[in-house]
């Protein structure tokens, strides 16, 4: 019976500490590699990526700064009307979370992306700077 309990011990031992062990012994190298660097006029506070990984959020003194690593540069200057020292993008919402620790508030703002198209040359009726345009095709039947 003892010898039962002995060898019960030592499988419950190996069982819980096995994988620990060999995983103790294996090492892996870890390497960095800059993929892009981005000058800024001032001093980045903090900064998010979006869920696509399209755009970097760069929270500045003064503004956001909207880097688009499909272009290769900073697209948009979003002015804030108040000082915010942390930023992270909530994507289940679609929007950048901001809160400053002097001002003791967090802002939620919503992200919403504008598409301009350009309707040069094709027919429209209504003012030619209205926000939304609707283009009707009424001659095809």
């Amino acid at each position: 019976m003892r010898t039962m309990v002995k060898y019960a011990l030592l499988f419950f031992f190996i069982t819980l500490t096995g994988p620990f062990s060999l995983a103790a012994h294996a090492r892996a190298d870890i390497s960095l590699s800059t993929i892009k660097q981005i000058p800024l006029g001032s001093q980045p506070l903090d900064v998010a990526a979006s869920p696509d990984g399209r755009k970097i959020y760069i929270l500045l003194e003064k503004e956001i700064a909207v880097y688009s690593l499909r272009e290769g540069r900073i697209t948009n200057h979003l002015p804030l009307s108040q000082r915010f020292d942390r930023l992270t993008f909530s994507p289940r919402i679609n929007a950048l979370i901001l809160s400053s620790s002097s001002e003791k508030t967090v802002s939620v703002v919503e992200i919403e992306d504008i598409f301009k198209i350009n309707i040069s040359g094709a027919p429209f009726h209504g003012p030619e700077n209205a926000p939304v345009t609707v283009v009707v095709f009424g001659d095809y039947q």
